[in-house]
């Protein structure tokens, strides 16, 4: 055991050194390093995966050295196999590769190498996660869980494909459940955070939205308003019109002809030469009731 721990200690100073080399470009003397790592003989635990996720993402955007060092994990794949050498060169196509199929295919082969290697098993999902394929991806971070019980890296990449198929309550519920293991867990409460945002971003959206059905139902309100309006103003000066007709009849009526005649013949005359008029009126009130009661 003691042995093991210390051929860890050993990796992980190597793993630092080759870090510290290739950021100061001294690729040369990074790829002699490199080769004294990859030598050793390793049984990979969290401390070391955890470095090694650091190592691979030293290769983003860095495709030209990635492609060396890959080369030289190649030659060693030739003559060993073994899971830190995979999972090294895993975590280096993780982070230059601009093609997800060639780390598709990589993927497949480890897992029929290691099936039950929670960190291959954990790739695919993340590899799911990519493609839009959320189920599947969680069916993956649960295999990987099965392998490594609580691990808050797998925890948060299930909570994240939960998000994904908007479940919030139920990423939420793992993202506390991670955090009540590790309340410092960096992972988990950047997730947690991420998810409280996308609450406030769901808030505003809808509040955007019934602001915006308000305004529009303001408009439908305005323009129904003014074409009723059209209506009435055009129905009521032809009400005006047909009253003034009947006003300017009953002035300019020559009564000296009626006269000794009877009221009740002089109304009825009256009534007689004005029917067209009473008639548009009428129409015309009703056209104006019907405006009004279809506003209301």
């Amino acid at each position: 055991m003691d042995n093991r721990n210390d051929s860890s200690q050993k990796a992980i100073g190597l793993i630092d050194d080759t870090i510290t080399e290739i950021l100061s470009k001294n690729i040369g003397k990074a790829k002699k390093t490199f080769s004294s790592l990859i030598i050793l003989k390793l049984s990979l635990n969290h401390n070391l995966v955890n470095k090694i996720y650091e190592f691979g993402n030293i290769f983003k955007n860095k495709e030209d050295i990635a492609f060396s060092f890959i080369q030289l994990i190649n030659e060693k794949l030739k003559h060993e196999k073994n899971e830190f050498l995979y999972l090294l060169k895993q975590e280096i196509l993780y982070n230059y590769s601009l093609d997800d199929k060639e780390l598709e295919e990589f993927n497949d082969k480890t897992l029929k190498e290691y099936p039950n290697n929670s960190e291959f098993l954990n790739m695919r999902g993340i590899l799911y996660s990519d493609m839009e394929e959320p189920e599947r991806a969680i069916t993956f971070f649960d295999k990987a869980l099965e392998c490594d019980k609580d691990n808050p890296i797998y925890l948060v990449n299930k909570a994240r494909a939960f998000l994904d198929l908007d479940k919030k309550d139920k990423a939420l519920e793992i993202i506390e459940y991670t955090l009540s293991k590790n309340k410092n867990d960096t992972n988990a409460l950047e997730a947690k955070s991420f998810i409280e945002y996308t609450e406030i971003l769901d808030e505003e959206r809808k509040e955007l939205e019934n602001k915006q059905k308000k305004i529009d139902d303001s408009i439908k309100t305005l323009k129904d308003d003014v074409k009723n309006s059209k209506f009435e103003f055009i129905a009521l000066a032809g009400l005006f019109v047909a009253i003034m007709a009947i006003v300017m009849k009953i002035i300019t009526f020559d009564y000296q002809n009626f006269q000794g005649k009877p009221l009740s013949e002089i109304i009825m005359y009256q009534f007689a030469i004005n029917l067209p008029w009473l008639f548009a009126v009428l129409l015309i009130l009703i056209v104006v009731a019907f405006i009004f009661f279809r506003k209301r």
